[in-house]
């Protein structure tokens, strides 16, 4: 199934950041984020910083969830570096942007993909894959092994 049909078959009121179904894909909880594997990755170790709490806009974040979001993001950087990717983007949708895909879900998230050109990310938008129970799974699993500990 491709993402665009998956987020299609969502209720408009449902939250996939705050239901049970994303707590197969977690690697790390921390206090304020929980790092997870993307089930519909742009590009292969795909991962995304989901704020605990159900806020939808960058301005909510408290000070103390920023330094958070730093930390974990260097952990990140060490961790894509060490499966040879020579570089990384890391970034979040704030609503839509004009000439931009709006935000398929509301809850705040940070994307940390690494080699992987912006332009790429905005043609895939729509067609990549959405990974079935099974294989975010395994995903999950080899990543939170060999993710590092904070």
């Amino acid at each position: 199934m491709q993402y665009a049909e998956h987020v299609r078959s969502l209720p408009a009121d449902y939250c996939p950041f705050c239901g049970e179904e994303i707590r197969s894909q977690i690697i790390r909880e921390f206090a304020h984020w929980r790092l997870i594997a993307n089930r519909a990755p742009y590009a292969p170790d795909h991962l995304m910083l989901i704020a605990r709490e159900h806020i939808e806009r960058i301005h909510e974040i408290a000070p103390e969830a920023w330094n958070e979001m730093r930390d974990i993001t260097h952990l990140a950087c060490k961790w894509f570096e060490s499966r040879w990717h020579p570089g990384y983007t890391f970034f979040v949708r704030d609503e839509s942007v004009y000439g931009s895909m709006k935000k398929s879900v509301k809850h705040l998230h940070v994307h940390l993909i690494p080699s992987c050109l912006i332009g790429r990310i905005e043609d895939r938008a729509d067609t990549r894959d959405f990974l079935d129970d099974a294989a975010i799974d395994a995903l999950t699993r080899e990543i939170a092994d060999s993710f590092p500990r904070a």
